[in-house]
């Protein structure tokens, strides 16, 4: 008997015979590898089944097989090998991805067979269908879309999807709040703009006079002692956390150099990151602020694209004990890109990744950080409809890609490929090291304004045209 309910940000929990339900997460299985993502009870209980099946809700949900495209995890064989071994008589990928695609895959993987192109309604009819013919269904699956499908199977097992079409900045703290309870010494808050930059941990009660065991801080319009505060709890082996809007930064720049300096693990999370504050103006649209953080010392800052970019940073932000890190968030809504059609985000720990790729040497290289990485990535489709081998490489940490290798940075910024457009709606500064003396940039080389978004990305060339006609211009 199968008892499942849906944990919002989760998944599906319940219990199988009255047992718990393990389950994993996207993060978990990308950081420990396929075979720990495997409940050991559940591989127990397959072996020596009568028959037995696993389900799987998309390619990319198979216990975080496909890592993306055709491109497989090494482990992929391995694990699914191992699953046939303990009792599996069948393994089934249910996927709403292109049928041939997901053939391919399925094959050099060895996963017995495919229902391709399915809805999420489809997913739950086969599930029910599987219900009734097979003793034991494990449905792995999208804790959020295939929850109604995992509810009807034998065994539930989530792996959590990160992001939706939702702005950034509210994909930080909150999708941290997994795994508060694993990490309660992170602890903080922001300068009087909670509402905004969306860096409560929900769930988690306010540090005041009565509790102060509570992990919120409420630090009011005061962002130089904010940050003072914040270095001060990380001296205390805590893991501190300020927030505010990035021109603020300003108010707040002597302590979040000294966090450089000493060597802290302070995390400062800034918000509305551009000119995308639209109709607040010049007064609040950072433009030198990126490249004033990057020529900080010992500070590792990311400019993340999509949701699931942050999700990666907040990773690197976890890991840094002995370096600050800075995270750079917009205000405005930014699409979640599809993890299957391009690269991992996991490309983000190492600073800067190809993000999108054509065959042989590219014609064209758009760099991007942050709400342009989608404007990129839309430049490139349009230049590959019109024949142009176009690559589109994600650079969210010039700190990070600058202690990379030479011959990873070679792999992603080749010195052959001397047109490379660089897209960021801030200064320039800087940019010159990744675009060389050939290469041009579109960003900005004055203060904003006041308007909707759309009018100033008209008004400063960030639109899909001009990038096209940039690049094409940058090929001589």
């Amino acid at each position: 008997a199968t008892d499942t309910q849906t944990v919002p940000g989760r998944g599906v929990e319940g219990t199988w015979e009255g047992q718990p339900v393990w389950l994993g997460s996207d993060r978990f299985a990308t950081e420990k590898g396929l075979g720990e993502a495997i409940p050991r009870d559940l591989l127990e209980r397959i072996e020596g089944a009568g028959s037995t099946l696993v389900a799987v809700g998309s390619g990319s949900r198979l216990l975080g097989l496909i890592e993306l495209r055709d491109r497989i995890r090494p482990d992929a064989k391995a694990v699914v090998a191992r699953l046939h071994a303990q009792g599996v008589k069948k393994i089934i990928m249910l996927t709403g991805d292109n049928e041939r695609t997901a053939r391919a895959v399925a094959a050099e993987v060895g996963i017995d067979e495919v229902r391709a192109e399915l809805l999420p309604e489809d997913k739950v009819t086969a599930i029910e269908e599987l219900v009734a013919n097979y003793d034991v269904v494990a449905m792995i699956g999208d804790g959020v879309n295939d929850a109604p499908a995992m509810a009807r199977a034998h065994f539930a097992i989530a792996m959590g999807a990160v992001g939706s079409d939702a702005a950034i900045e509210t994909a930080d703290i909150a999708l941290m709040t997994d795994d508060i309870a694993k990490v309660p010494w992170l602890i903080g808050g922001s300068a009087d703009l909670a509402p905004s930059t969306k860096t409560d941990i929900k769930g988690a009660s306010s540090f005041e006079p009565g509790n102060y065991g509570g992990a919120n801080f409420h630090f009011g319009i005061r962002e130089h002692a904010m940050g003072s505060i914040v270095n001060g709890m990380t001296l205390s082996h805590l893991k501190g956390y300020g927030s505010t809007f990035f021109v603020f930064l300003d108010y707040m720049r002597p302590p979040v150099r000294l966090s450089g300096l000493m060597e802290l693990g302070a995390v400062w999370v800034f918000t509305h990151d551009s000119i995308g504050v639209g109709e607040d103006g010049p007064t609040h649209q950072p433009i030198e602020q990126l490249a004033m953080m990057r020529a900080t010392p010992g500070v590792d800052m990311f400019r993340p694209g999509d949701a699931n970019e942050v999700a990666y940073a907040w990773r690197a932000t976890m890991e840094n004990s002995g370096t600050p890190t800075v995270l750079v968030l917009s205000r405005q809504a930014l699409p979640t890109l599809d993890r299957e059609k391009y690269a991992s985000a996991e490309g983000v720990l190492k600073g800067g990744y190809v993000l999108a790729d054509c065959d042989g040497q590219p014609d064209v290289i758009l760099i991007a950080t942050g709400s342009e990485l989608s404007l990129a990535v839309a430049a490139h489709d349009k230049l590959v409809a019109e024949g142009i081998k176009s690559r589109v490489v994600s650079l969210p940490s010039w700190h990070r890609y600058e202690l990379q290798s030479d011959a990873y940075k070679e792999s992603v910024l080749p010195k052959a490929v001397t047109a490379r457009v660089a897209i960021e709606m801030a200064s320039e500064l800087g940019w010159d090291r990744y675009v060389g003396s050939v290469g041009r940039t579109v960003t900005m080389s004055s203060f904003g304004a006041s308007a909707p978004l759309a009018k100033l990305q008209d008004k400063y060339g960030f639109t899909v045209e001009n990038v096209v006609t940039v690049a094409k211009a940058t090929m001589g």
